[in-house]
């Protein structure tokens, strides 16, 4: 192993070995796995491993709400015409990004990075392989930092780790002996060998010039790795977290009323000489003979400032990640409508549009090399996305007519407002251009 490429798999085992811990913690939240950080002594003593695994789980929220209004319909030429984008569209629905590019846009939402791969299959065919944020580094070039320079995939199967570095000129695969029994990531270049595969040249020659590793950041500036939609969620979540459970010991505790007796001697248990107490649960009653007994009874706590402070951390995650509050806090009055529901998501359309250049970028730039790999050459590719503004039925039909007013055709136009392919296809396979 030459000293560069050395300096290069240690740069990106070091990288990928310090961003792992983040990203775990990120997927727990996501998955709902939270830690109970706050969770007071009397917690763990009323409820022991009851609620071990409990959490008001608003961080998988904050980042479907996101991924659930980025849907990427297909590609068009900025300067006109359809060369290339019918060869785009089957490019994409052959490699079944209809539906892994909600994943890859998920990855980058939750972890902040996610990653494309593309090349060529035995057939000669593009193939993009969406990548999880765990597997996955690049190296930016420092004179220009949204060019990549390298990439490294590592991945473990079986009893070996594996590991592909990508370069401009050439494809290097490397992997640990098969007799290693560490199942934790190397740390040392040292410890990879060459991988042959029977067939196929060491290293495999990179013919297209560029690295074929495309990196989607989210929220992220030019040459630098992403930032998690959950960054400032984890701490307000943990304090929501910590909100329920305190309720929980409340309700357990002095939520029921409780009862002072006064001027009542109570029996002694012959057999034990102890006082014997007096039986007691919610419907249960007890009689006293003696008129000087006095029972009075206490109000039981008021769990609704509890409801109010829970609400109030739902609204500041809601602040912090620019999500519509109410997705995240219970109502009792009506959902948001018309102009009232595009007043209350401003900032999220304005985050899920600054998302739909970012990630339709690194679309875009996939998507090309891909077609370079089967002798399409364009430049001018855009990527379409669905518009994620709430629309009424009355708003959609009026774009409509204003797309095909001004020349389009009526499919073109169902397709500029956000329809998929098949979409388009049912509603003109059924009818014709209807009257608007």
């Amino acid at each position: 192993m030459d000293p560069t490429t050395a300096d290069i798999i240690g740069q990106a085992l070091a990288d990928l070995k310090r961003r792992a811990p983040v990203y775990t913690l990120y997927r727990d939240y996501y998955d709902g796995d939270h830690r109970l950080t706050f969770a007071t002594r009397k917690f763990s003593n009323a409820f022991g491993n009851l609620f071990a695994a409990f959490a008001d789980n608003l961080s998988s929220t904050v980042v479907d709400a996101a991924a659930d209004r980025l849907t990427l319909t297909g590609f068009v030429r900025d300067s006109g015409g359809s060369g290339a984008v019918a060869e785009a569209m089957n490019l994409w629905r052959r490699n079944r990004m209809d539906r892994r590019a909600g994943e890859a846009h998920t990855e980058a939402l939750l972890t902040g990075d996610s990653y494309l791969i593309v090349w060529p299959n035995a057939e000669g065919k593009a193939v993009i392989q969406p990548q999880k944020a765990h597997n996955v580094t690049v190296g930016y070039d420092d004179e220009n930092p949204g060019r990549i320079i390298w990439a490294v995939k590592i991945w473990r199967v079986r009893k070996q780790w594996r590991l592909n570095l990508y370069l401009p000129d050439r494809v290097e695969k490397w992997a640990t002996p098969e007799s290693s029994q560490s199942s934790e990531m190397p740390d040392r270049a040292s410890a990879f060998q060459e991988y042959e595969i029977v067939g196929e040249a060491w290293p495999l020659p990179n013919p297209y010039g560029v690295v074929p590793v495309f990196h989607m950041a989210n929220n992220a500036g030019v040459g630098e790795f992403g930032r998690s939609e959950l960054r400032d969620v984890i701490p307000l979540q943990d304090a929501l977290n910590k909100s329920i459970a305190d309720m929980l010991v409340a309700q357990e505790f002095v939520a029921l009323p409780q009862r002072i007796i006064t001027g009542w001697e109570p029996e002694i248990d012959p057999d034990t000489g102890q006082p014997r107490s007096l039986p007691s649960s919610v419907e249960r009653w007890t009689a006293f003979a003696d008129a000087g007994v006095n029972v009075t009874q206490l109000a039981g706590a008021d769990l609704t400032q509890f409801h109010s402070t829970q609400d109030g951390f739902r609204r500041e995650i809601a602040g912090v990640s620019r999500t519509p509050a109410h997705f995240l806090v219970p109502t009792t009055g009506d959902w948001p409508s018309g102009e009232a529901l595009k007043t209350a998501e401003s900032q999220f359309i304005a985050k899920l549009q600054d998302r739909q250049v970012a990630f339709g970028n690194v679309w875009e730039d996939a998507i090309r090399f891909a077609l370079v790999i089967e002798n399409v050459t364009v430049e001018d590719l855009s990527a379409v996305w669905t518009d994620p503004t709430p629309r009424s039925e009355n708003d959609m039909v009026q774009r409509v007519k204003t797309h095909v007013d001004a020349g389009a055709a009526y499919g073109g136009a169902l397709r500029l407002v956000g329809f998929s392919d098949d979409q388009v296809k049912m509603a003109t396979d059924f009818s014709d251009t209807p009257e608007m």
